[in-house]
């Protein structure tokens, strides 16, 4: 999955075999390698994607874009909470009162609206401490 990142490649994950790398047992109980499927990812880049990863280590998630002319919207970020539970803390390369966020908690979405002014963007999604 980190080499799928690095590509910025979407990926899915198909089996249908309640041994080996099956993500849930035979009752229906997660097995360990759940954690490692479920993870942040960009569902929607307003713009053009540059590098995008997750530390499992860390939780931190990376996103680095630029602004594409023609594209409006927000970003949006899928934020399981199985890898952030005691919240999150998001950092944007981006100066105060250019941007802005939202939370959808029902969705585990994260979305990010910047002022399209032409700019790259870094940001980081870490673990609240």
């Amino acid at each position: 999955l980190d080499m799928s990142d690095q590509m910025m490649a979407g990926w899915a994950y198909w089996d249908f075999n309640f041994g080996g790398w099956f993500p849930v047992d035979a009752a229906g109980d997660e097995r360990p390698n759940m954690d490692l499927l479920v993870r942040p990812y960009p569902r929607r880049i307003a713009g053009r994607p540059t590098a995008f990863g997750f530390d499992r280590t860390t939780g931190v998630f990376t996103l680095d874009f630029a602004d594409r002319e023609g594209v409006t919207g927000a970003t949006e970020i899928h934020v399981p909470p199985r890898h952030y539970p005691d919240g999150w803390a998001l950092d944007l390369s981006d100066p105060e009162g250019t941007w802005s966020q939202s939370w959808d908690p029902v969705a585990s979405v994260l979305s990010i609206t910047t002022d399209g002014s032409g700019r790259s963007h870094h940001m980081e999604l870490r673990r609240a401490p």
